[in-house]
């Protein structure tokens, strides 16, 4: 196979910045996981389908106009059952791990944390490869199992990346966060006398609550901005996330020749000679 030197997290975002316009999608991502239910799948299948292309061998994304977002849907909803088998394995890993280490143990809570991540990937090489065949059966065919078999030490670099990447985000949330919200948690530590007697709760009347759900009203709207911003720039990071996770998985996808691929039913070929990715040049 090629030795392929593990700089997936390059290769992607050469491939992301390479397209004009870059950013447009990366926005219209993060908008469509705010819409409840059908966004989180309409920027899975987004994904999922610039994955496709890239592990056929395209070095283009998706059309950015007159997409079809129904059909993004449908294939966002056909990774998400192609992923569910990987995902049931690592709860169940999870559980019996965490029974065996101790509900306590701060070794219980790292070990259940890298396991998430590792099946968040691997349900992600079960979803690229439904995508390749426009089948959610695909996502339980043997084939995946003799791939991570044949490359282990690749699918954990981008686990690796992967657990970077949401480590990144999840710091900047945080610091932007504290900085929004500390104002408005200071200004509602005017409350805490009150909330602090039980039996004072007991005694207020219904009058009494709306007038205290009318004060926090207009103390916490000031905020309500920063808030709105901050959710959005958190969305953005999650489908930044996302999108690189799938297309490394859809340059590791390169290395098994898909093009030479047939049925979903046919096993890895036993010699694999894979085509080097054509990275296109960097704007």
């Amino acid at each position: 196979m090629y030795p392929y030197d593990g700089r997936f997290y390059a290769q992607a975002k050469t491939l992301v910045r390479s397209q004009h316009g870059w950013m447009k999608p990366l926005l219209v991502l993060a908008a469509a996981q705010l819409v409840p239910v059908i966004g989180p799948l309409g920027a899975l299948g987004y994904s999922l389908e610039y994955a496709r292309l890239v592990a056929w061998g395209v070095d283009a994304a998706p059309k950015q106009k007159n997409v079809q977002v129904g059909a993004c849907i449908k294939a966002g909803w056909r990774g998400l059952v192609a992923g569910l088998g990987a995902t049931a394995v690592g709860a169940l890993t999870d559980t019996v791990l965490t029974y065996l280490l101790g509900t306590q143990s701060s070794l219980a809570g790292l070990v259940s944390t890298l396991i998430g991540m590792f099946c968040v990937t691997l349900s992600c090489v079960c979803a690229v490869h439904a995508s390749i065949y426009q089948s959610f059966r695909a996502g339980y065919k043997r084939r995946i199992r003799d791939m991570v078999a044949a490359d282990f030490r690749s699918i954990v670099r981008i686990t690796c990346i992967y657990m970077l990447l949401c480590l990144g985000v999840g710091l900047v949330a945080g610091i932007f966060f504290s900085f929004v919200i500390g104002g408005m948690i200071q200004d509602l530590t005017s409350y805490a006398p009150l909330l602090a007697y039980a039996d004072t709760l007991e005694t207020i009347t219904t009058r009494d609550a709306l007038g205290i759900l009318a004060q926090f009203t207009a103390l916490a709207s000031p905020y309500a901005p920063g808030i709105a911003v901050g959710l959005y720039l958190l969305s953005l990071g999650n489908a930044y996330t996302q999108l690189m996770l799938n297309l490394c998985v859809g340059i590791w996808f390169r290395r098994f020749d898909v093009p030479s691929w047939r049925s979903m039913d046919d096993p890895l070929p036993s010699r694999v000679t894979p085509v080097a990715p054509q990275l296109p040049p960097s704007r």
